[in-house]
């Protein structure tokens, strides 16, 4: 893409977010608000999902309450979704937490080194875009659920619950396997252009 689609493509992103904000002003509220969310005023109001939450992972601790006996699920608004994560650190601890967020951090790291040995430039930038979407969807579920951030709305992969976004999530995954699944042709040097198609097609290349 060139700096010009690059530009463009910024250009939309603030008109969008801009429309967002005056179609529905409480998240420009929520965005101001968040430094104060702990004051009295505003904890039970437009704070009281990332308070919830922020609690809820001081209360499990390094081990966590036990399986079920987290009080997150109970208070938080929509718990199986955005905030998925203060229950799994409620209820399992750090240790839980860390587990889920290595697990995915798996994930993402296989994708993207497998994705950075493809030859072809298609698939390897098709690779690293699923990565790099899956790791940043975790980073940015991790720190609207400890507070760091204003809440965006944004699941954690593969755990909260959502037709939309597992479908996603799960449609990428099939494209990435289908990449892995295809040679990973590397066409001999000398080829014209016609014979490095029928090369490809024939697998008469080598592969790597």
């Amino acid at each position: 893409m060139s700096r010009k689609s690059f530009a463009l493509l910024g250009v939309c992103a603030v008109v969008l977010a801009g429309a967002a904000i005056v179609d529905k002003p409480y998240r420009l509220t929520r965005l101001l608000s968040h430094s104060d969310r702990w004051s009295e005023n505003k904890i039970d109001s437009i704070g009281f999902q990332t308070t919830q939450s922020e609690t809820a992972l001081a209360m499990g601790g390094v081990m966590g309450k036990g399986f079920g006996e987290g009080r997150a699920k109970y208070t938080l608004p929509e718990p199986t979704n955005d905030f998925i994560l203060a229950t799994i650190g409620e209820e399992l601890g750090l240790f839980g937490s860390l587990l889920v967020i290595g697990l995915l951090g798996f994930i993402t790291w296989r994708i993207y080194s497998q994705g950075m040995m493809r030859v072809d430039r298609f698939e390897r930038l098709t690779m690293v875009g699923v990565s790099v979407w899956i790791g940043v969807q975790t980073v940015t579920n991790v720190v609207v659920t400890n507070g760091a951030v204003p809440v965006m709305g944004v699941p954690l992969p593969f755990f909260s619950s959502g037709g939309t976004s597992l479908f996603a999530l799960w449609l990428g995954l099939g494209v990435v396997q289908a990449v892995v699944s295809s040679p990973n042709v590397v066409v001999e040097e000398g080829l014209s252009r016609e014979n490095e198609g029928r090369a490809v097609r024939n697998r008469a290349a080598y592969v790597k």
